[in-house]
């Protein structure tokens, strides 16, 4: 007999001796009373503490585990790794929990499973760029908890760990003919305070018919907008254009539109397909020249200048705003006329860990190889030394296209 049923059948004995002895009690003298009453409680003691068994009586049937309550997410370092914490209220059911991962609060892209564990804890690394939204499911024997609420992290385009790298080649043509190598890397390395990183630099040349110094320096940027702060070169006077190595968060694209870098306007179209050479897909923007400008001036009788079209810039579209490729053709002009002395340089992003895996970028136009100057300072890259529009605060204007 089931022990609820069996407690009920003693409690309604005992109803019933007490109700049938209830009139002979009362006719019988005191000495009486307590005989029965003696008799009634010897039963209860001698019978239902040997055979009666309370129930454990639970607010909670099945006891699937409660709905787990995700904490505030911490990456105050401001790296790509960070750990997701719950609790499990008002006591722990949950055999184990599974930490849910998505692109949307949502849940309807980029949704994959992070950790399944016994406890109340999963740490997270390797992310690259995004916003990243998760959830929580407790399961034991008996079931599944809801869902818990959902919280969220950012990783920032610019974060601690990001390490990056350049390749390209430098055509030096006219009156002279060399060929040059160049490398570039960055390593975000560290906080200076709360939305301050600092990234190292390095450039080299290889091969190096000039033997030009390598060069080292620290660059420091926000965290949370990308623009640069300052840099621990001072800056040279000689280049009087650059662009940015990553677009600034708040620098948006459309096709057909015209955008100011550095003061010089360029054509947007895209985004396009492409393709890195490991075979991981990519969005871009490309940005070409609309007018012919000044690059660089030494202070003596040769300058250099671009042409409209001199200049090809592509930006990732997707959420790392990196500087997939360029190539600029700088032109030569000596005491106001034009050369035929050129300098080439084309670069791509070789290496970084925002894009696992990540090649040289390709289309299926080749780039072709032109003709490019002489030797010296003025064939030299400015290896973008994070002079990124230092005299105008990195400020960009978005102006669409007017039809002129």
């Amino acid at each position: 007999m089931k022990p609820q049923l069996f407690l009920a059948f003693v409690i309604l004995c005992f109803v019933v001796i007490f109700s049938i002895n209830s009139s002979s009690v009362a006719a019988q003298p005191p000495e009486s009373h307590v005989a029965v009453f003696t008799n009634i409680a010897n039963f209860a003691t001698s019978e239902l503490t040997s055979t009666v068994y309370l129930p454990v009586v639970s607010n909670r049937w099945p006891p699937i585990p409660y709905t787990p309550v995700a904490s505030p997410i911490d990456n105050a370092d401001r790296d790509n790794g960070y750990t997701v914490y719950w609790a499990e209220q008002p006591s722990q059911l949950a055999d184990t929990y599974v930490l849910q991962e998505a692109t949307d609060a949502a849940f309807t892209t980029g949704v994959q499973t992070v950790c399944t564990t016994a406890q109340l804890s999963c740490d997270v690394s390797g992310k690259t760029p995004g916003t990243y939204y998760y959830q929580i499911r407790g399961s034991n024997s008996w079931g599944d908890s809801p869902w818990s609420n959902v919280q969220s992290v950012v990783i920032y385009p610019l974060f601690v760990g990001l390490n990056l790298r350049w390749d390209g080649a430098g055509y030096i043509r006219g009156s002279s003919y060399y060929n040059v190598g160049t490398h570039d890397t960055r390593n975000l390395s560290g906080l200076t305070d709360a939305d301050t990183i600092r990234s190292h630099g390095s450039a080299w040349y290889d091969p190096n018919p000039f033997n030009w110094p390598s060069e080292t320096w620290d660059s420091y940027y926000s965290v949370s907008t990308g623009y640069f702060k300052s840099s621990s070169v001072p800056d040279d006077p000689a280049w009087k254009w650059d662009n940015p190595w990553m677009l600034p968060y708040d620098w948006s694209f459309s096709n057909g539109q015209t955008f100011a870098i550095d003061g010089q306007n360029f054509l947007v179209s895209g985004p396009y397909a492409g393709t890195t050479s490991s075979g991981k897909a990519v969005q871009y923007w490309q940005l070409v020249n609309k007018g012919k400008f000044l690059y660089w001036d030494g202070g003596g009788d040769w300058k250099q200048y671009v042409h409209i079209g001199d200049i090809t810039l592509w930006y990732d579209a997707g959420n790392t705003r990196l500087l997939l490729y360029s190539s600029k053709l700088r032109r030569e002009y000596y005491k106001g006329k034009l050369t035929a002395d050129t300098v080439q340089y084309i670069d791509s992003l070789t290496a970084s860990n925002s894009f696992p895996l990540l090649g040289n970028v390709t289309q299926d136009t080749e780039v072709s190889e032109l003709p490019v100057p002489q030797p010296g300072n003025r064939g030299q890259t400015n290896h973008l030394n994070d002079r990124l529009l230092w005299n105008i605060g990195m400020q960009a204007d978005g102006i669409h296209e007017s039809g002129k």
